[in-house]
């Protein structure tokens, strides 16, 4: 189990080697507004993703990108594919090994909450990471 420290608690990330299903929302990933240009805001919760992968230097994620349903289906899964790479090229610029990192973007196909409000919209715009390798 990984705990890294947040402001307002703590992200708990439960690694089971056996099915390497566990992942984790990272929410205060922040993008300017339909683009793939990560915001200064999101730094601070990048720092505790690369602090995990230091920690576990076999470890490899997968990063993916959803967006809400607003708009047409190609252009968020282009821009939810765009956003998880933005994030890859943000580790890799902080030294974190880039074949340790995979990208897709899912754009609103996998949503956590109802895109009939701005709060679900909100919440189905999200950057997810998945352990898929831990050694």
């Amino acid at each position: 189990i990984f705990s890294i420290p947040k402001d307002e608690g703590a992200y708990t990330l439960t690694v089971d080697l056996k099915y390497q299903s566990k992942y984790m929302i990272l929410a205060e990933i922040q993008f300017k507004n339909d683009d793939s240009k990560l915001l200064d805001a999101s730094d601070k919760e990048l720092s505790r993703l690369i602090e995990m992968m230091n920690l576990k230097p076999g470890m490899e994620i997968e990063i993916s990108g959803h967006t809400d349903s607003t708009g047409k289906i190609d252009h968020n899964m282009q821009l939810s594919d765009r956003r998880a790479k933005a994030v890859k090229e943000y580790l890799i610029s902080k030294e974190v090994n880039g074949q340790r990192i995979y990208t897709k973007g899912l754009g609103p196909m996998i949503p956590i909450a109802s895109n009939e409000t701005e709060d679900g919209r909100q919440r189905n715009r999200r950057i997810e990471v998945k352990v898929v390798k831990e050694e």
